[in-house]
């Protein structure tokens, strides 16, 4: 009799990420919101549960390590935390390498850094790609509700230097429209769509198509293109990679960001 050859079964639900390969991809914060939703757990049970115990060595002596001692406290007394970031889940540090390879390991998939800017390491500087907190689009969230998709956030809303939402012509949002709160990329009890904060949902908010520059819609096309094809990337080995911005001011006259991208022979 032959032999079957089963795969390893995945700790964790092997979720497909949303919109992956185009310019509309889900972001690794919002996957592993909905992984703890899918799980009925709150994120920060899944990161205390199913992450840090793969990947603790990463976060030693980090902020993320301090939140995890917190997460601790959270989950043992059933107590409501204060505004703290969980991790670092979407920029090219290690602490982000190990978050990926945990949640990799625990659902099976091999495309989860597609969700992060780990692809871009290597071709640009680190801390010039990504704003500090939370951006988002009402109208998006209304179309995936409106389609029956899962409401989750897309990474292309976490780069600094896109301002716009392509797809409906609206500026993204930096603050929820009830609370004023800014939303860190994780709160404790973070859910997709919805502020970490006072708990209104996103898509409740009417906004107005604006009409956008065009410096601001280069580069949100830009970059959506960028999400689109990175994954033909090679691990980038530039010792001082330029800036985002550099790359995309380059790109104004290549008419391509990828071939701005690499290095010039």
């Amino acid at each position: 009799m032959q032999k079957l050859d089963i795969p390893e079964p995945s700790k964790l639900f092997s979720l497909k990420p949303e919109g992956l390969g185009t310019p509309y991809c889900e972001s690794l914060a919002s996957y592993a919101m909905r992984l703890a939703e899918a799980h009925c757990l709150d994120i920060c049970v899944l990161i205390y549960r199913f992450v840090h115990p793969l990947i603790g060595s990463e976060w030693k002596n980090t902020r993320s390590q301090r939140s995890v001692y917190k997460i601790d406290t959270v989950v043992r007394n059933n107590v409501t935390p204060a505004h703290v970031h969980i991790g670092k889940w979407l920029d090219m540090s290690k602490e982000t390498e190990a978050t990926v390879s945990a949640l990799a390991e625990l659902t099976k998939r091999k495309d989860l850094h597609l969700l992060t800017t780990l692809p871009l390491k290597g071709y640009v500087k680190k801390d010039s790609v990504l704003r500090l907190q939370r951006a988002w689009c009402p109208a998006c969230y209304q179309e995936q509700r409106s389609l029956g998709q899962p409401v989750h956030d897309l990474l292309i809303w976490s780069f600094r230097d896109v301002c716009m939402c392509r797809r409906h012509e609206r500026r993204l949002r930096l603050s929820c429209y009830w609370c004023n709160s800014r939303q860190p990329v994780l709160r404790f009890w973070s859910q997709p769509g919805q502020c970490g904060r006072c708990g209104i949902e996103f898509d409740t908010e009417n906004t107005r198509p604006y009409g956008p520059t065009f410096d601001e819609a280069w580069k949100a096309d830009a970059i959506g293109d960028l999400l689109t094809r990175w994954n033909k990337l090679e691990p980038g080995k530039q010792n001082r990679p330029p800036t985002l911005e550099r790359v995309l001011t380059s790109s104004y006259s290549t008419g391509d960001i990828i071939e701005s991208l690499l290095p010039q022979q």
